[in-house]
């Protein structure tokens, strides 16, 4: 799994307690009101589901504005980054966030499992 850390954001989505489409407006009007041919969004807050939504309808939407444009979709794990990745939008990049963990993961845990014979 490569992780990548983000060097620049323009924008970031944590949880929310409103709907998911006001989200995307946010985005919309981001994308309207700036010229960011070039965009960086950081969704690893956000679950599958809404990642996923809104990475079609803002992906299209930065589309119908600048053809030529790339954005880049920062998201928490594979399965989301794999389930972008087969909707084959052309002018998205989906990255995976390197998120700092307080637990080992379970790789270093089974080399040391099997080392020390548990």
């Amino acid at each position: 799994m490569n992780n990548t850390q983000p060097t620049k954001i323009d924008l970031t989505l944590q949880k929310y307690k409103e709907d998911i489409f006001e989200k995307v407006n946010e985005i919309k009007e981001y994308i309207n009101d700036n010229d960011c041919q070039i965009l960086c969004i950081d969704i690893s807050g956000l679950n599958m589901i809404d990642t996923t939504k809104i990475c079609v309808l803002c992906s299209t939407f930065h589309f119908s504005k600048y053809p030529t444009g790339k954005i880049t979709w920062y998201v928490k794990d594979e399965t989301t980054r794999n389930l972008i990745k087969r909707l084959k939008l052309s002018n998205t990049e989906v990255l995976l966030v390197a998120k700092k963990s307080k637990y080992i993961d379970f790789e270093q845990s089974a080399k040391r499992f099997l080392r020390y014979g548990y």
